[in-house]
């Protein structure tokens, strides 16, 4: 990602400063989340919506969202990977010319 950026020298303070108001972010929902339903909070997040009545149709939205979006991250997880063995591989090709 840094490679892509018009000035990567801002990379590590747009991340740190991401990172620290994702935690604030999730923090303070789990804390709120906790304090309000405390017991009766399963683990899964997604079993907490409800299964039945009138807004089963939001939660199958919900899940389903959520499905779609693991679908198509999943490939950003794998970039940095296949960029580093990428770079290794091409030194190895080129070793051998």
């Amino acid at each position: 990602m840094r490679k892509a950026m018009q000035q990567p020298d801002k990379f590590l303070k747009t991340m740190s400063i991401s990172y620290v108001l994702l935690a604030i972010l999730f923090g303070t929902f789990s804390s709120i989340t906790m304090l309000t339903f405390r017991e009766e909070t399963k683990q899964i997040v997604l079993s907490n919506l409800p299964t039945m009545g009138r807004l089963d149709w939001l939660a199958s939205s919900v899940r389903i969202a959520v499905s779609v979006a693991l679908f198509f991250t999943f490939n950003l997880q794998l970039f940095p990977v296949i960029e580093i063995v990428n770079h290794y591989v091409l030194l190895l090709i080129l070793s051998f010319q």
